[in-house]
Protein backbone atom coordinates (compact mmCIF):
# COMPACT_ATOMS: atom_id res chain seq x y z
CA UNK A 1 0.00 0.00 0.00
CA UNK A 2 2.84 2.42 0.81
CA UNK A 3 4.25 1.96 -2.69
CA UNK A 4 0.87 2.91 -4.19
CA UNK A 5 0.63 5.99 -1.96
CA UNK A 6 4.12 6.99 -3.06
CA UNK A 7 3.27 6.36 -6.71
CA UNK A 8 0.13 8.51 -6.66
CA UNK A 9 1.95 11.26 -4.76
CA UNK A 10 4.82 11.21 -7.29
CA UNK A 11 2.36 11.39 -10.20
CA UNK A 12 0.58 14.36 -8.60
CA UNK A 13 3.89 16.09 -7.82
CA UNK A 14 4.94 15.81 -11.48
CA UNK A 15 1.55 17.13 -12.60
CA UNK A 16 1.91 20.15 -10.32
CA UNK A 17 5.25 20.94 -11.99
CA UNK A 18 3.64 20.61 -15.44
CA UNK A 19 0.72 22.76 -14.32
CA UNK A 20 3.07 25.65 -13.55
CA UNK A 21 4.04 25.66 -17.23
CA UNK A 22 0.47 25.86 -18.50
CA UNK A 23 -1.20 29.11 -19.49
CA UNK A 24 -4.07 29.14 -17.00
CA UNK A 25 -3.43 31.90 -14.42
CA UNK A 26 -5.29 29.77 -11.88
CA UNK A 27 -4.15 28.29 -8.60
CA UNK A 28 -3.62 24.53 -8.35
CA UNK A 29 -5.56 24.42 -5.07
CA UNK A 30 -8.69 26.07 -6.49
CA UNK A 31 -11.75 23.79 -6.44
CA UNK A 32 -12.72 25.04 -9.89
CA UNK A 33 -10.64 25.79 -12.99
CA UNK A 34 -12.17 28.15 -15.54
CA UNK A 35 -12.18 27.54 -19.27
CA UNK A 36 -9.25 29.73 -20.29
CA UNK A 37 -5.68 29.53 -21.48
CA UNK A 38 -4.58 25.93 -22.05
CA UNK A 39 -7.99 24.80 -20.78
CA UNK A 40 -9.91 27.08 -23.14
CA UNK A 41 -13.18 25.67 -24.40
CA UNK A 42 -15.81 27.08 -26.68
CA UNK A 43 -17.81 28.45 -23.76
CA UNK A 44 -16.03 31.09 -21.68
CA UNK A 45 -18.37 30.42 -18.75
CA UNK A 46 -17.57 26.70 -18.61
CA UNK A 47 -15.36 25.32 -15.87
CA UNK A 48 -13.88 22.17 -14.44
CA UNK A 49 -15.36 21.79 -10.96
CA UNK A 50 -13.35 19.21 -9.01
CA UNK A 51 -15.36 19.06 -5.78
CA UNK A 52 -18.98 19.38 -6.88
CA UNK A 53 -20.95 16.41 -8.12
CA UNK A 54 -24.31 16.67 -9.81
CA UNK A 55 -27.09 14.15 -9.44
CA UNK A 56 -27.22 11.41 -12.07
CA UNK A 57 -28.66 7.90 -12.01
CA UNK A 58 -25.60 6.75 -10.12
CA UNK A 59 -24.02 9.79 -8.45
CA UNK A 60 -25.84 11.71 -5.75
CA UNK A 61 -25.29 15.44 -5.74
CA UNK A 62 -22.71 16.37 -3.18
CA UNK A 63 -19.15 17.47 -2.55
CA UNK A 64 -15.91 15.54 -2.94
CA UNK A 65 -13.76 16.29 0.10
CA UNK A 66 -10.84 13.90 -0.38
CA UNK A 67 -7.93 16.16 -1.35
CA UNK A 68 -5.90 13.19 -2.64
CA UNK A 69 -8.72 12.26 -5.01
CA UNK A 70 -9.20 15.86 -6.13
CA UNK A 71 -5.45 16.13 -6.77
CA UNK A 72 -5.57 12.90 -8.80
CA UNK A 73 -8.38 14.36 -10.94
CA UNK A 74 -6.35 17.54 -11.43
CA UNK A 75 -3.20 15.58 -12.29
CA UNK A 76 -5.04 13.54 -14.92
CA UNK A 77 -6.55 16.75 -16.33
CA UNK A 78 -3.12 18.38 -16.57
CA UNK A 79 -1.72 15.22 -18.15
CA UNK A 80 -4.36 15.46 -20.90
CA UNK A 81 -4.43 19.25 -21.30
CA UNK A 82 -2.69 19.29 -24.68
CA UNK A 83 -4.18 16.02 -25.93
CA UNK A 84 -7.88 16.61 -25.40
CA UNK A 85 -10.35 19.38 -26.02
CA UNK A 86 -12.07 21.03 -23.07
CA UNK A 87 -15.33 19.09 -23.41
CA UNK A 88 -13.38 15.81 -23.27
CA UNK A 89 -11.58 16.99 -20.14
CA UNK A 90 -15.00 17.73 -18.61
CA UNK A 91 -16.28 14.26 -19.57
CA UNK A 92 -13.19 12.65 -18.04
CA UNK A 93 -13.85 14.54 -14.82
CA UNK A 94 -17.44 13.28 -14.74
CA UNK A 95 -16.15 9.73 -15.13
CA UNK A 96 -13.67 10.27 -12.31
CA UNK A 97 -16.62 11.28 -10.14
CA UNK A 98 -18.15 7.88 -10.85
CA UNK A 99 -14.89 6.34 -9.69
CA UNK A 100 -15.08 8.45 -6.53
CA UNK A 101 -18.52 6.99 -5.81
CA UNK A 102 -17.26 3.43 -6.37
CA UNK A 103 -14.36 4.03 -3.97
CA UNK A 104 -16.78 5.22 -1.31
CA UNK A 105 -19.07 2.23 -1.83
CA UNK A 106 -16.34 -0.40 -1.72
CA UNK A 107 -13.72 1.12 0.59
CA UNK A 108 -15.70 3.63 2.62
CA UNK A 109 -13.07 6.20 1.66
CA UNK A 110 -12.12 8.00 -1.55
CA UNK A 111 -8.36 7.96 -1.18
CA UNK A 112 -6.96 7.36 -4.65
CA UNK A 113 -4.38 4.81 -3.52
CA UNK A 114 -7.18 2.45 -2.41
CA UNK A 115 -7.99 1.64 -6.05
CA UNK A 116 -8.03 -2.08 -6.57
CA UNK A 117 -9.87 -4.74 -8.55
CA UNK A 118 -12.90 -4.73 -6.21
CA UNK A 119 -13.39 -0.98 -6.74
CA UNK A 120 -13.01 -1.29 -10.51
CA UNK A 121 -15.46 -4.22 -10.64
CA UNK A 122 -18.03 -2.22 -8.64
CA UNK A 123 -17.51 0.75 -10.92
CA UNK A 124 -17.85 -1.31 -14.08
CA UNK A 125 -21.01 -3.12 -13.00
CA UNK A 126 -22.66 0.11 -11.85
CA UNK A 127 -21.78 1.98 -15.00
CA UNK A 128 -22.86 -0.81 -17.31
CA UNK A 129 -26.17 -0.95 -15.42
CA UNK A 130 -26.61 2.80 -15.86
CA UNK A 131 -25.62 2.68 -19.54
CA UNK A 132 -22.41 4.68 -19.07
CA UNK A 133 -19.84 2.26 -20.48
CA UNK A 134 -17.45 4.86 -21.92
CA UNK A 135 -15.59 5.00 -18.62
CA UNK A 136 -13.77 1.72 -19.14
CA UNK A 137 -11.36 3.06 -21.74
CA UNK A 138 -10.95 6.45 -20.08
CA UNK A 139 -10.25 4.91 -16.70
CA UNK A 140 -7.87 2.36 -18.22
CA UNK A 141 -5.96 5.14 -19.99
CA UNK A 142 -5.88 7.28 -16.84
CA UNK A 143 -4.58 4.48 -14.66
CA UNK A 144 -2.12 3.51 -17.37
CA UNK A 145 -0.66 7.01 -17.33
CA UNK A 146 -0.24 6.81 -13.54
CA UNK A 147 1.15 3.28 -13.56
CA UNK A 148 3.41 3.82 -16.56
CA UNK A 149 6.10 5.36 -14.38
CA UNK A 150 4.93 4.95 -10.81
CA UNK A 151 2.20 2.56 -9.81
CA UNK A 152 2.40 -1.15 -9.11
CA UNK A 153 -1.09 -2.57 -9.40
CA UNK A 154 -1.79 -5.97 -7.77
Amino acid sequence: MKSNIDAFNAFIKEAKKSYKGLDTAQKWDADEWASKGDFAGTNENASLHFTKTVKTNYINAGVITSRSFIDLCKALTVNNAHRKIFSSLKNDLVMMKYLHRALLQVKGSAESWLLDDAVLEQLESSLVASGYVEIASTLANSLKSVSYTHLTLP
